[in-house]
């Protein structure tokens, strides 16, 4: 998976994400860190900040994909 804030990429390769809204504050994401297994990442996201969370495509899974 990977996220887009504000129109730029700010994780790519995480294998799940949890986000958590912080009540008046803003929204926590979580992932299981992708560059230092066993360890787990945070990215806080500001209210208002626009962010995308994008499903990653493996093209050993697409048919037809060599």
């Amino acid at each position: 998976m990977s996220v887009s804030c504000n129109g730029s990429l700010v994780l790519a390769g995480a294998s799940s994400i949890d986000v958590t809204y912080l009540a008046g504050k803003s929204t926590m994401l979580s992932f299981p860190d992708p560059a230092n297994p066993g360890h787990v990442g945070s990215l806080p996201v500001s209210d208002g900040q626009p962010c995308t969370i994008t499903p990653s495509v493996n093209k050993a899974d697409k048919p037809g994909a060599s």
